[in-house]
């Protein structure tokens, strides 16, 4: 009898083995098969707030900045999504976050809305400028305040990425993966671009044309923009190409596979 009840925990023993390792094995399959997209911070006036919990009482983490790019895991309660941005693991606002960077942009001051042109108060969403009229550089800052606190330094003739007018005669850019205020006296567009301001089409092409960081064609891939795809062109540029935005990413395309 000893022996029978033996032999029934062994097996019972193997078989809760056996069931617990196919339930390990079938959750690393569906986190190995899990699909993970870019979405962009929309519908605010400077930043969004990652928690750690999918709640608005959660405890925060960090700020992400209106038009940066954050990794979707999945939905959460609450209106939440999971996101990961910089590294960081969280919780943010659905209503804050959209696939399309520029369809969906809201800026924030008091420019005019950014909706595929410009106006005299305002510069092309992504346009690149330079920094002039100073010594040795300028600060980058948290808030459109010449009393808020310095996020970097920026070079003079350095370039940094445009996305809004703020108040105080504040730009809210960019500059080396870091988004803050600088003094709209100090940038100026670079004297070789004339802005174009359009939507044009992917054309001439099999698949999708490549997207590069510089207008070169050894120059490196951002990414694919497909066939009969969207994208948002902000200036001529040297070689043939045109600096374009495409999903949040600025960058430059042959002049030849674009067209109204």
């Amino acid at each position: 009898m000893k022996k029978m009840v033996l032999v029934f925990l062994l097996v019972f023993t193997t078989l809760l083995q056996c069931i617990t390792s196919f339930a390990s094995i079938n959750a690393r399959n569906q986190a190995s098969n899990t699909i993970y997209k870019t979405m962009y911070v929309v519908n605010c006036k400077e930043s969004i707030t990652l928690r750690t919990s999918p709640s608005t009482k959660a405890a925060e983490i960090r700020q992400i900045p209106l038009g940066a790019p954050v990794t979707y895991v999945e939905t959460a309660a609450n209106g939440f999504y999971k996101v990961i941005y910089n590294g960081d693991t969280g919780y943010a606002l659905a209503s804050y976050l959209n696939e399309s960077a520029y369809n969906s942009y809201t800026n924030s001051g008091n420019a005019s809305g950014y909706s595929g042109g410009y106006t005299s108060s305002s510069l092309p969403y992504g346009t690149s400028l330079q920094v002039v009229n100073c010594k040795e550089s300028i600060s980058l800052r948290e808030s459109a305040s010449t009393s808020a606190p310095a996020l970097l330094q920026i070079p003079l003739n350095a370039i940094v990425k445009y996305y809004d007018v703020a108040e105080n005669g504040f730009y809210y850019i960019s500059y080396a993966g870091v988004a803050g205020y600088a003094l709209a006296d100090y940038l100026r567009p670079t004297e070789s671009q004339r802005y174009i301001g359009a939507f044009m089409r992917v054309v001439n092409c099999k698949q999708s044309i490549t997207l590069r960081t510089a207008p070169s064609t050894s120059a490196s891939e951002i990414c694919q923009m497909p066939l009969n795809e969207s994208v948002y062109v902000i200036a001529t540029a040297p070689n043939g190409f045109y600096q374009v935005q495409y999903y949040g990413n600025v960058g430059y395309a042959l002049s030849k596979y674009l067209q109204y």
